[in-house]
This record gives C-alpha cells, structure tokens and sequence, in this order.
C-alpha cells in the first residue's frame, strides 16, 4: 500500500472511524485518519530508556513527597494527594515545560513547592533510565523536528488538523515541527466569532496558536452547524433567533434509574421504523452513572449495543470484593460488609440437614444479633442464639451454628493474613494469596444443545455476566502484576501500611476500565458526550442533562490551582488552560468547555435529536440543565413529554420510596400508586400478599391481640434465682446508653429485650427498615458536619450559606457508598434512602444555618469503648459497693466558648421520632453529657442536652437536668440506680414513661397492659 501523502488528525478514535465513509469498491487507507495520542507514540523512540507506565510515576511521586518538607511531606501518605501531585507534573510536563522553565527567584512559594518536586522528579526517572508519557510525547517532536521519523510518514506532504480545540503543550510543538520541515499544516477550528462565549474553548487554542507569531499554520475557522434539519437549531443556539421546526423531542422522565428503561424503548422504536442500528447514537455526560444501565436495558431486549468504555473496575463485582475485602479487617469485621463480601463470592455452608445458602447464612448471623466482631465474637453469637432457641432440635440448631462460625472465622482469618506494615512487594504477594483463597471464581455456565446461543431462559445475560466477571477477574490479576513489578523494580518503594494500600489500590481500581464488550458494527453507540465531537449520527439521544450534570461542576486542583496556573501561563505564555472564572484572555469560565462541547453534540445529530432529563421536586424547570433551557428557548415552545414511571420509581411529587416498603404497607403503596399505574399496582400488592404467608400471619394476630380485654396484669416477683440472673444482666455487664433509657422507658420492656432476649418477628421488606435509615442518616450526618468542622464550624458556614449548602451536597454525594454501609435494600430502592439521608442532613443544616448562637461542632460520633482508647464511663451506686460500665457513642457534641471565659456543651442525640420524656426516666443524655465531660471539655461551667429530630431538625431539650455539672451526675446516679435496684429487686412490672409507648411496643401481647389497650379501643371499635 503507498504511504500516505495526506494526514488528517482527530479528536478521538471515533470521530476518525465515524469519518471514514466508504462506497462500494473503495479503498481507504485508514492510517491516514489517527489521532494525536497516537501520533505522538508513533513517531519517536525512548532509545536506552524504559517506559514507566503511570503506576510507577504515581510510586514515585508518594517518595519524593515522603522526602519533602510542609504539606508535602504530611500529604505523602494520601493516595488521593499523591495523585493530584503526579497529574500536576504530568501536565506540566507535557506542555513543556521543566524544572529549569520556573527560576526560584521569580516565582511564588506554592509554586516553589511544585517546582522542586518536579525537578526532583526529573532527576529520579533519569537516575533509573525510566521515561513516561511525557518524555515519550517530547522524543515524538523532537524526532520530527529533525526529520527522524518513520518510513510511514517519509511522504508526508500536508497535514489536517480537524477541531478537537485542545492546541497547547505537545501537540502544538508537533504541529510546529512538522511546518518547520516544509509539511502544509492546517487547522480547523470550530470557532464563531459572532458567539465568543459559546466558542470560548477552541478560543483558547486559537489564543496560543496567535501567541506564537512563528508558526507556519493555516488557521480556518468552521461553525459547525450541522446538515440537514438541525442546521439551523444549531445557528440559533445562544442568539436571539428561534428554530420552531427542528426535530428535536424532550423526555422529561421520572427518575435517573429509569432512563435505561424510556432510551430502550424509544430506541427500538427507531429500529422497528428502519433506521440502522449503527447510525444511532445514546450519549450522556456522567458515562458511569447511566452509560452501563442503558447498556444493559438495550441488551436487555434484545438490541445490540457497543461502548467504547468499560466499566469501572471497582464497580464490578470482583473489583467491590477487593476493596471491602481490604478495609473490613481495620474496622473489625463489621457485621452487613462481612454478609455483603460473604454474599459476592456466593459460598454456602454445609449442615448436617443440607447446605445453607449466603442468604440464610445472612439471616441467621442477623439474628444472633452481632454488629461486628469487634465490640462481640460472631461464633459467641451463633452459639448463644442457638442455646437459647426453644427447638426441639437444640443440638442440630448448634451444629448449624458451629458451622456457620467455622465458615466465617475462615474467611476472617484469610482477611487478616494481610501484614499491617511491610514493604510493597510483600504486601502485593500476601495481598495475591488473600485473593488466591478466597476463590472469586464464578461456576461455568453452558448452553443447551437445543439452546445453542443461550438465549432461553436469559442464559444470555448470564452468559454475559460471566464474562464481565471474568475479565475483571483478568484486570485486577494485571494491576497485581503492574504492582509486583513496580515494586521489584522500583528502588523507591519503600513500606506500606495496610490502610494506605487500601487506599492506594482502591484509587487503582476506581481509574481502570474493562475492555468494551460487543460488537461495533450493526451496534448502536453508547457513548459520553465528550465522544460525540467532531462525529454525525442520524439519531441521537442526549441523556439526563439534568440541572446538576452538564455543565458539570468543575473538581478543584489541590496542586496546580488557578492561580498557579495563571503565574505559570504569565512567565511562560499561555501554556496551561484555566478551568474558572480568572481574568486575562486565556482564561476560561468552568462550564466554557461544556457549553461548546453541547453546541458540538446538538452537531453531531443530523436528522432527529432527543433531549432527557430527570425531573426533580421543588424545581419550577422540572430539573432540566440550563443547557436545556436554551434548547427550549430555541425551539419555542416544544412539548414535553412525560414518560410513563414503572412501580418502583419515585413519582413525581409521590415520595412512595420513602415509605416503609415492608409487605405489610404494599396495600397503602398500591392505593397511592392508583392514579399512575392502577393494573401494576393492584396486581404487584396481590402477587406479593399471595405469595408470602408471614403477612397474613400477622394480621392474624394482631386482629387477635386486639380482641383480647382482660384486665390490668401486674407480672409474679421474680425469685431469688430470677433476681441473681437479672442482677448478672445489668450490673456485671456492660450497658449501653440506649439500653439504660429502655429501663427509663419501661421496667418489663427491659426485661423482655434485654434479658429475655425476646426479639421482634421479622417481616421480609423491600426497602430499607427504620434501623437502616437512621443509619444512612447519621452516616450522612457524620460526614457533611465533619467537613463543615474543617471548615471553620457553622461560625464560617453562615458567612456563605449558599456555599455552604453547595458544598454540603457535594460531599454529601461523594459519600454515598459510607452512607449505604449498613443498607441492604435492592439497588433500585438505593436513591430513596439517599434522599431520606439527604433529607436528614437538610433539616439539620437549615436549622443550623438559621442561629446565631456561638455553639458550633466539637466533635461527632464519639466512642467510649474498651476498643477506640477512650474507656467506658463507670458509674458508682451510691452505697459505694457497686459499679455500673456503660460505653457507647455520642452523636454530635456541640461547644461554644464565650467571652468571659466559660465554655458551654451540648449534647445531642438523633432520633427519627421524638417522644415527651417525664424528668428521671431518661438515661442516655445524662450519660453522654458526663463523658463528653470528662473526655472532652473538663473545665465546662454548663452542659444541655437534647433530643434532635432527624428529618425536622426540632429540638427536644432534657427536662429535669441541671445544667451544672456535679449536680446532674449526682441526679444520674441516685435515679439509675433506684430504677436498677427496683428491677433486681424482683419488681419487673410495666411502667410505660407514657402509654403512647406502648403502641410500638414489641411485647405488648405478653404483659396484656390495659393502658395499651386503651390508646386504641375507640379506633379499633
């Protein structure tokens, strides 16, 4: 084949496949078409040199931090700063620019601090004879600057750069390079002069090819318009003109979760109406949030789909077991990650009666009531459970228990093989051996021979599934070699702790990719927005452009800030971009990229376009982006269609998921659900309530409960022996502050929970109980009010509410895998429990934010335990004879330090409901207050404490508690302890603090109390 004459340089692979455009008998030679990432690879040589890939680079950057001094230096063992370090030198390398580009005594002290670690870092790879991407680029201009290139490019006479408007660092230095050996270069910029700030993105590049007078390049200029009907849509994007007649539709649908389901379905259409598959286009801007659920519900029925992007290694199946794998040792085995972890490699547990599946294995460890195997054994557990089961089968109940036990201890002790510090390579080998044992393998799955491309019974999409998880299987075996080699190889590696590794390989995982599954031709594309650049489709469908995804939000640098960037761009020419709002013409607002990039995709589409997007509560635009806004504009007055939401899906101003979805509730779910989807509804609550026999067991004896009117019944006195048990229950051992309120609350609900250990009948649920969304509400607490801490408290939070607010989400989003820790509800009930969290922290935050109060976070989630170095609060009965233990956590512990020197605390407790608590009958709050005393603020002159609503915010302050210290604790000790002597006295009674208690009550069937009874005889009559 003759070498090529012509270049012609795109943005992505795509955008180079997409314009090779064949007839019949044609022959295209398809090297001319490339890009510049493979261009640059393609044409120098690192000579004596080896490549270090960026995991070596990454390796290296955490030394050199590790040697430095300030920030630097403490931030070396932060797996997420040492990579913004190496993405700061890796760019700055790649535009050019070195250690000898920034003198010492011309620039800043943060710039300073990056100039050294770049020149250390220069002087580390050259030591070791290693060269990275950057040096590969640079050995890439400087062979064609001297003419040193390969034979394929020896004719190469003209060279067409066509858009892409991403001109700086190498590949401008190529550009120029090519035109100083006599190569016609031209480039395309898709740039409007009468639309600058929709354009401000290719002005950048325009902006840097003007600062170098030198170059020899022909610069044209294309508006990019489009062809067909939506030529003149795209001229009227950002202008005042209107374009009423283009074929653009809009899907407002319910909810993210639902678009896989809307885009299949409008898909389909399209190819039951003959467009080919292959000239349809999905793209959405966050591809990791809806690119693989689209994916799959195309897949699902039955239309070929392709990606050029893998998934994410740590959201498959394998990669999720390798990080909870990893962490679950440090935090002790915490009961729902062990279950979850246990659930993922699909172990059973042989019994004497047959095998247990990793579901009943999950019940029964639920049931022994452990939370971790940190604060109680889970074999102590087990085996408790099944000593105290009422079985005829006791000793088969404790086989079964041993069993599980010796199942789980076998896994924990594979988990905790990992050494808590050792040098890399040890680290890498006992981390492969861990994974060696613990089997991740899936069994093999085969087609009939009359099913032979398992389509039957959706073998298919097992068939599927397999494979996925095997060639994550396959990427993570590839990191754990690039691992081992580097840290064979590498003299820098130094020691690792087991955190840090965990940490270092879960930012690993959360950067690699599977390889694409599919086929291209006769596909339709599944794409990010970004991709759809200088492409054309005929159809095109633009995916939940929401008011919160494009533009996105730009990600601060923690290294090469604006501002460093502004002083970089200022000694050296405009080399570097800005990605916000700075002065100076090579400045770019944060959504400038986004805004051309959308112009670029409306572009794309040459005959019919769809615009989806999410609706949103309280939102008057229904949650559409800006960007979304002015297509509206544009259009006129187009309408917008509602797609129809399936069952499990929040409704438009119907917050159903945000119930209790236990069977038990599916009636009022059905009832509510009428107006949307009545045949669905009524036939999903009948389906469920036929099929569980647990539900119609209740309502059976409930109705029962309710007709029994027997008079009041005190409980017997205890005997001596009952009264020695129940004194070894409460005093020689350690309580807790929740249960010690549970004996304010009631003397005989105690008894029955605590020392009887009678528990509530479970009832199966589809979203998550009342104990999951506390949890995911205090986890979400924790983690917004812990970063508003170190920003200053509420006292800085008040200055910018609104940023505040901001930034409150963000991290709230950041955290949502922390927030779901303890919830296991099926995945498309997830984004309920967030927004019931997200709910939580709203209320608070608005409550906060409204005071001006000088209280402000001290300290959340404060542990008093045997485990955590801060030890259990004793408290001494008054004869002096006896002690009581008590350890547990505190939720949020406020001060305030006034200006005459006395300092304030506040103690407050979350709670989903907030009950009229009488003065001496509650515990908790007391018992927080004296810890947060002792450990916390000693010198204290006044100690509140209250009870918070989780979804208002109200406040509940404890009434009957002195604010003075060495009073309350005294009032603590005489009424604890008269209530506990009371109990071992022999007197267990029920005592109700208020007879609404007992409505909730899980034992009021046992103690018969009229007062319960009567609460609701009027509406059970």
């Amino acid at each position: 084949m003759p070498q090529p004459d012509e270049l012609h340089v795109y943005p992505s692979r795509l955008a180079a496949d997409r314009a090779i455009e064949l007839r019949p008998g044609d022959c295209v030679g398809t090297q001319n078409f490339t890009t510049f990432g493979a261009l640059l690879r393609s044409l120098g040589s690192l000579g004596g040199h080896r490549y270090a890939p960026p995991l070596v680079c990454q390796i290296l950057c955490r030394s050199l931090m590790g040697s430095g001094s300030g920030w630097v230096r403490d931030a070396a063992r932060d797996p997420f700063a040492v990579r913004a370090v190496h993405r700061a030198i890796v760019e700055l390398r790649q535009a050019g620019i070195t250690a000898r580009h920034l003198p010492g005594e011309r620039i800043s002290a943060n710039l300073k601090t990056v100039a050294d670690l770049l020149s250390r870092y220069e002087n580390a790879l050259q030591r070791v004879s290693l060269a990275d991407d950057a040096d590969w680029e640079r050995t890439g201009v400087l062979a064609t600057s001297k003419g040193a290139v390969a034979p394929t490019f020896s004719h190469l006479r003209r060279v067409v750069v066509q858009g892409g408007a991403t001109l700086f660092g190498s590949r401008l230095d190529l550009l120029a390079a090519m035109a100083s050996r006599g190569v016609r270069v031209d480039v395309r910029l898709p740039w409007d002069g009468d639309r600058k700030e929709a354009f401000a993105w290719p002005e950048a590049s325009l902006h840097n090819l003007e600062a170098r007078d030198t170059l020899d390049i022909g610069v044209t200029f294309d508006t990019r318009q489009g062809t067909g009907p939506l030529e003149e849509l795209r001229a009227a994007q950002f202008t005042d003109k209107t374009a009423p007649q283009a074929p653009v539709s809009f899907l407002r649908i319910a909810s993210r979760a639902e678009h896989g389901r809307a885009i299949a379905q409008r898909v389909r259409g399209w190819l039951l109406s003959g467009v080919p598959a292959d000239s349809i286009c999905v793209a959405v801007a966050e591809f990791d949030q809806l690119g693989p659920e689209i994916t799959d519900a195309l897949s699902g029925i039955g239309v070929p789909a392709y990606s050029r992007r893998g998934v994410r290694l740590h959201r498959t199946a394998a990669g999720r077991l390798v990080e909870d794998a990893l962490r679950i040792v440090d935090r002790g085995f915490p009961r729902e990650p062990l279950l979850e972890l246990w659930r993922t490699l699909g172990r059973s547990v042989d019994v004497p009666h047959g095998a247990l599946n990793s579901a009943q294995v999950a019940d029964r460890v639920r049931r022994a009531g452990v939370r971790s195997a940190r604060l109680w054994s889970f074999r102590e557990g087990l085996v408790n459970r099944a000593y105290r089961t009422r079985s005829f089968d006791r000793d088969g109940e404790m086989r079964e228990a041993v069993a599980i036990a010796d199942a789980l201890d076998g896994v924990m002790d594979r988990l905790g093989s990992l050494p808590q510090c050792a040098p890399l390579a040890e680290q890498v080998d006992a981390l492969e051996e861990m994974m060696r044992g613990l089997d991740m393998s899936l069994p093999a799955i085969s087609a009939h021979s009359g099913d032979p491309d398992g389509a039957q019974w959706g073998r298919r999409g097992l068939l599927r599934a397999q494979a996925r998880h095997h060639g994550a299987l396959t990427a993570l075996a590839d990191v754990f070699v690039e691992l081992r080699q580097t840290a064979r190889t590498a003299p820098w590696a130094g020691d690792w702790e087991r955190p840090e590794l965990c940490d270092f390989i879960g930012s690993v995982l959360s950067e690699r990719r599977l390889f694409p599954a599919g086929m291209r031709a006769g596909s339709v594309a599944v794409l990010s927005i970004d991709e759809l650049v200088e492409t054309h489709f005929d159809n095109v469908i633009l995916a939940g452009i929401d008011a919160d995804v494009l533009p996105r939000a730009s990600a601060p640098d923690l290294v090469l800030t604006e501002e460093l960037r502004v002083e970089v761009n200022r000694l050296l020419g405009p080399r570097l971009l800005q990605s916000a709002p700075m002065t100076g013409r090579g400045a770019l607002h944060g959504s400038a990229r986004d805004t051309w990039i959308w112009l670029e995709a409306l572009a794309s589409c040459q005959k019919q376009l769809v615009v989806t997007f999410s609706t949103a509560d309280n939102d008057p635009q229904g949650g559409r982006s800006e960007l979304v806004d002015e297509l509206v504009r544009s259009l006129g007055t187009p309408e917008i269609e509602l797609t129809e939401p399936s069952y499990a899906c929040e409704f438009p101003g119907k917050r159903l998921l945000r119930q209790r979805w236990s069977l038990g509730s599916l009636s009022n779910a059905a009832r509510i659900a009428t107006t949307h989807n009545p045949g669905k509804a009524v036939a999903l609550d009948a389906l469920l309530r036929g099929r569980d026999s647990v539900t119609s067991s209740i309502e059976l004896r409930v109705n029962q409960e309710r007709i029994i009117r027997g008079p009041k019944r005190q409980s017997q006195p205890l005997s001596g022996a009952q009264r020695r048990r129940v004194e070894e229950e409460v005093v020689g051992k350690v309580q807790s502050p929740s249960r010690l309120d549970l004996l304010g609350m009631c003397r005989f609900r105690f008894l029955a929970g605590q020392i009887l250990k009678l528990e509530r009948e479970p009832v199966p649920a589809l979203g998550a109980d009342a104990r999951e969304e506390g949890s995911a509400g205090h986890a979400a607490l924790w983690a917004v009010y812990r970063d508003i801490i170190g920003c200053g408290g509420l006292t800085m939070a008040r200055i910018d509410p609104e940023g505040t607010r901001a930034r409150a989400r963000s991290v709230f989003d950041a955290q949502r895998e922390v927030i779901l820790e303890e919830v296991h509800v099926h995945p498309s009930l997830e984004r309920a429990v967030l927004e019931d969290a997200w709910g939580a922290v709203e209320a608070q935050l608005e409550y906060d934010l409204r005071q001006s109060s000088e209280l402000s976070p001290l300290i959340l989630e404060f542990e008093f335990n045997e485990h955590c170095g801060t030890p259990p609060l004793e408290i001494e009965s008054p004869d002096g004879r006896r002690l009581l233990r008590v350890r547990g956590s505190i939720d949020r512990v406020d001060l305030a330090q006034h200006d005459d020197g006395t300092e304030e605390l506040l103690i407050l407790d979350y709670k989903r409901t907030l009950r009229k608590r009488s003065p001496g009958r509650h515990f908790q709050l007391p018992v927080y207050a004296l810890v947060a005393r002792r450990n916390l603020c000693p010198g204290a002159n006044s100690i509140r404490a209250g009870w918070v609503a989780l979804h208002s915010g109200h406040r509940e302050m404890a009434e009957g508690m002195s604010e003075e210290p060495d009073i309350f604790a005294a009032q603590l000790r005489e009424q604890l302890w008269g209530r506990i002597d009371t109990l071992v006295g022999g007197d267990v009674s029920p005592d109700p603090d208020s007879p609404a208690l007992c409505r909730a009550c899980d034992f009021s069937g046992l103690c018969r109390y009229d007062a319960a009874r009567n609460v609701d005889r009027d509406t059970d009559d």
